[in-house]
């Protein structure tokens, strides 16, 4: 009778009883021990197999191996730059450049249809303006004393400009609430691929709630008007994903946001 032929080489649960993995050379155990790469064992029901070498050929004096600590597959996603909690692709920063100014056109286009009297009368009020200080300075004024921040605020042209600033704000915030509430996005995030999503939650395929849409839509506009008042901080909410590790604004940070682009984990796949 013939003895059955042993395993192939291999890592297989420990026959001395510990909670790793010992190698199989096909012929005897040797000293190398590692953690079990997978919850499940990689052999049948988790025994050894009955064909190998009984449990005191293992080495005596077995090599020490120091445990380490297994993290989870969502703590290991965070610390992967790029990626949500659990797993899905974070929008590049020229995605969302490029949806911003998409959504910027619609906009003011909606703006300068609806408000086309305000920037005829800011035109007019501007070319006024120059021809005055142009006047006055072929007349012998000084620039310094014609051209001033008083003068400009005085300027009917200014007030109109304001109005149209702020107007196109507010169309700004309410477009983006109505959007992000029944679609997960704008315009420009559909066309670019883009969602905007709860933070660490990618894979949930469903609209934001209307009250953290909201957040997100008022501290955006909080920020263009603080922008009126602190110098680029606009630029600097924008430019903030390029350094941070959940890639968000300004507004996706108070509202618990995040902006991906799932098709590049399907083009990945």
């Amino acid at each position: 009778m013939t003895n059955a032929t042993p395993p192939p080489m291999g890592w297989y649960p420990d026959p001395a009883g510990s909670d790793q993995e010992r190698y199989w050379d096909g012929e005897r155990w040797t000293r190398n021990l590692r953690n079990p790469p997978d919850p499940q064992p990689r052999h049948g029901v988790g025994h050894v197999p009955e064909t190998l070498a009984p449990v005191s050929r293992v080495p005596s004096s077995p090599r020490p191996v120091v445990a380490t600590a297994r993290r989870s597959g969502s703590d290991e996603s965070q610390d992967k730059k790029g990626l949500t909690a659990d797993g899905v692709p974070l929008a590049g920063w020229w995605w969302r450049a490029l949806s911003t100014i998409i959504d910027a056109l619609v906009v003011w286009i909606v703006v300068a249809v609806t408000m086309r009297d305000t920037i005829a009368s800011i035109v007019h009020g501007y070319q006024q303006f120059l021809g005055d200080s142009m006047r006055a300075i072929n007349a012998g004024a000084n620039p310094a004393d014609v051209i001033t921040t008083q003068s400009l605020m005085q300027a009917e042209f200014v007030n109109d400009m304001s109005n149209l600033v702020g107007a196109v704000i507010v169309s700004q915030a309410i477009y983006q609430f109505i959007m992000l509430t029944a679609c997960a996005g704008s315009v420009g995030q559909l066309i670019c691929g883009l969602r905007v999503v709860t933070v660490g939650k990618g894979k949930e395929n469903r609209r934001l709630v209307w009250w953290r849409a909201l957040i997100r839509a008022a501290a955006w506009a909080c920020v263009e008007i603080g922008n009126q008042f602190i110098v680029l901080l606009t630029p600097f909410s924008y430019l903030m994903p390029l350094w941070q590790r959940s890639r968000q604004t300004i507004h996706d940070a108070v509202a618990g946001t995040q902006v991906i682009r799932p098709g590049r984990q399907a083009d990945a796949e």
